[in-house]
Parts: C-alpha cells; structure tokens; sequence
C-alpha cells in the first residue's frame, strides 16, 4: 500500500477482526439459544427470522469459520419444521372433527326441520280433525235426533220426520 492511497477503516485488518470477533460472540450465543427447547427455541428462531443479524452480511469465511452458527440455526429449523408439522396435523384432526360435527349439525338440523315440519302437519291435521269432528258431532246428533226422537203426544208424523 503506497503513502498516497487512503485506506477506509471498514477495509482495515483491525474492522475485519472486529467483524470475526463479533460473528465468533453471536455463534456462542446462538449456540446457547438453541440449545433450549420448545417455545424458547421457537422464540430464538423468531428472534433470527426478524433479522435482528444480518446473516447474509457475514462473510463466507466467517461462516465457514463458526460452523455453530450453521448448527444453531439448522436446529433452530428443524424445531420449527417439526412444530410446524405438529400444528398441521392437529388443524388436520380438528378439521376432520369439526367437518364431522358440521355434518352432525347439519343432519340435527335437517332432522329438527322434518321433525318441525311433522309438528306442522300434524297441527294442521289435529285442526282439520277438530272441525271434521264437530260436523260429525252435529251430524250425528241430527242423524240420532232423527231416528230416536220420539215426539210428544199429539205430534204429527209429519213433524217428526223434519
């Protein structure tokens, strides 16, 4: 490098190190973080979805230097895949259950429905019935009338047979 040439700081040995010293602290941590479990491994794997490190900043020798960093986060994916699963197939069950007890409430329905709509005929009919019964009684005390009065004394035959 000659006198005249201006070096920036980001470009000096001493940032490089820098950099590697902080990849090499983020790793420990990482490390540490995945190795808890279930929701605090899912809240580490949120914490490096947010993007809080930029992974994609650090360079491939730094990478290949901390191969933790790789395992953390492989860990940290293989978590979310298996509770991502998990949580697939539970929503599957509770679809197959609730689509079962859809169909159950819809017979329910469909079956209270015939069972108001038998209520209805059978209103209907009871009311039917009802005046049917009353001419019939009317009819029959006419028709008994009729045939088993006896008249009184003096009474026509004419009259009796109105």
């Amino acid at each position: 490098m000659s006198e005249d040439e201006v070096v920036l700081i980001r470009d000096t040995e001493a940032a490089q190190d820098s950099l590697s010293r902080l990849i090499k602290a983020i790793e420990n941590w990482a490390l540490k973080e995945s190795d808890r479990h279930d929701f605090e491994l899912a809240a580490f794997s949120s914490v490096l979805a947010e993007g809080v490190v930029k992974f994609e900043n650090i360079p491939q020798k730094d990478c290949k230097a901390c191969p933790g960093l790789t395992k953390a986060i492989t860990i940290a994916h293989k978590h979310l895949s298996k509770e991502h699963k998990r949580f697939d197939q539970e929503i599957d069950k509770l679809h197959v259950r609730f689509a079962k007890q859809m169909e159950e409430l819809d017979l329910k329905i469909i079956q209270d429905r015939n069972e108001f709509r038998k209520f209805l005929e059978i209103l209907v009919f009871a009311d039917e019935y009802d005046q049917l019964n009353d001419k019939m009684n009317s009819l029959l005390e006419i028709v008994q009338t009729k045939t088993f009065y006896r008249g009184t004394v003096g009474e026509t035959d004419e009259f009796a047979r109105q």
